[in-house]
């Protein structure tokens, strides 16, 4: 009968109502639903909105490296809009993502190398040492590495350390990217050990440069 064929159809639609919604919800606990959404927010320059969104991903799924490393972005871009500095030592929060996504991908060395430049950024050079430790094996040359690992020797008074570190300087690549900073260094080094003859002689030098 007619009555009959509504009642099934009435049925049928309702069915596929309440799959469709129990598809959106199995849906939204995928990253990929996540990621979409946030993309689109930023697309559109709604920062705060995708900086919720990508937190209720990292809620979900607390080792999402990817999303981590987005929101990294969306907060440094949040700020710029807003007028504010976009620089890492302004936005400590976009540190400490940074940080937990270096951490899950310990062989990634491109991000590895990224936060160990942010930790100089901030003066972070006791969190940058072991990352330092890891970069200079694949890299020797680094010059990033270097001032870290003789920043913590120089600290330390750690005196064998510190003149093995200064003489690796002398490699020219080193030296041109960071030769100002070594040799504020050495000075400060030299202050540390009441060597105000070898002092003196740093200061000699960054004259002459």
């Amino acid at each position: 009968s007619v009555s009959r064929i509504l009642l099934i159809s009435v049925l049928v639609i309702m069915l596929l109502g309440v799959l469709g919604l129990g598809g959106m919800v199995v849906y939204k606990q995928f990253p990929g639903y996540w990621m979409a959404r946030a993309e689109k927010q930023i697309d559109a320059e709604n920062y705060k909105e995708a900086t919720t969104t990508l937190k209720k991903l990292l809620a979900k799924d607390p080792k999402n490296a990817d999303a981590m490393l987005l929101l990294v972005d969306v907060i440094r871009d949040g700020a710029e809009k807003e007028g504010r500095s976009p620089s890492y030592r302004a936005n400590r929060e976009a540190v400490g993502w940074l940080a937990k996504a270096a951490e899950l991908r310990p062989d990634d060395m491109e991000l590895q190398r990224r936060m160990l430049r942010v930790y100089i950024m901030v003066g972070e050079y006791g969190k940058a040492v072991p990352i330092a430790q890891e970069v200079v094996k694949s890299d020797p040359v680094s010059a990033d590495a270097h001032i870290v690992l003789t920043a913590h020797a120089v600290e330390q008074k750690n005196r064998s350390k510190a003149e093995s570190l200064f003489r690796q300087f002398e490699n020219n690549e080193i030296a041109t990217q960071r030769v100002f900073e070594t040799l504020q260094l050495q000075f400060k080094y030299y202050v540390n050990m009441d060597d105000t003859e070898a002092a003196e002689g740093v200061l000699s030098d960054a004259a002459e440069r």
